[in-house]
C-alpha cells in the first residue's frame, strides 16, 4: 500500500509542476497506479511460486529419504528428542513409532527447514492481495 501511494503521489506531483493540467495529472497518477499494481502482483505471484517450489521439492526429497534411508531420519529424530532432555532409550522408541506412522519426513522438515505442507502459500491468491492492495495506495492518494 506503501509503494501505491509513494509513487502516484511523486508522479503526481511532477506532472502537476511540468503541465499544471489536472486531467493530465489524472491520466498520469492512473497509468502508474495500475502498471504498479500489475507489476507488484506479477513479483509477489513469481517470488511465492518459486519458493512454494523450493520447498516442495526439499518435501519431496525428504520423502525419498524416508522412503530409501530412513535409518538417517531416524537418527536425525533421535538427536531431536534427546535434545528435549530424555534418555536414549525413550528417543529411540519416539523415533521408532514416528517412523512406523510414516511421520519422519514431516518432523523433518517442520524441524530442520520450517516447513509445514498444510502451510504452503498460495502464489495466486499473495499475488492477487499484493495487487489489490497496492492500487488502493494508489487510489487512496
Amino acid at each position: 500500500m506503501n509503494d501505491g501511494l509513494v509513487e502516484v503521489l511523486s508522479v503526481s506531483a511532477g506532472l502537476a509542476g511540468v503541465y499544471g493540467n489536472p486531467p493530465y495529472v489524472a491520466l498520469g497518477g492512473l497509468i502508474v497506479g495500475i502498471g504498479g499494481a500489475l507489476s507488484m502482483a506479477i513479483d509477489v505471484l513469481t517470488r511465492v511460486r518459486a519458493q512454494k517450489q523450493v520447498r516442495l521439492s526439499v518435501l519431496t526429497r525428504l520423502r525419498i529419504i524416508a522412503r530409501y534411508a530412513t535409518h538417517i531420519l531416524v537418527d536425525k529424530v533421535v538427536n531431536y528428542v534427546r535434545g528435549w532432555k530424555l534418555r536414549e532409550e525413550i528417543a529411540k522408541t519416539v523415533a521408532e513409532g514416528a517412523r512406523k506412522s510414516n511421520v519422519l519426513d514431516k518432523i523433518i522438515a517442520e524441524k530442520e527447514y520450517g516447513i509445514k505442507e498444510e502451510k504452503l502459500e498460495r502464489p495466486l491468491k499473495s499475488g492477487l492481495y499484493a495487487g489489490i492492495f497496492y492500487a488502493i495506495g494508489a487510489l487512496y492518494h
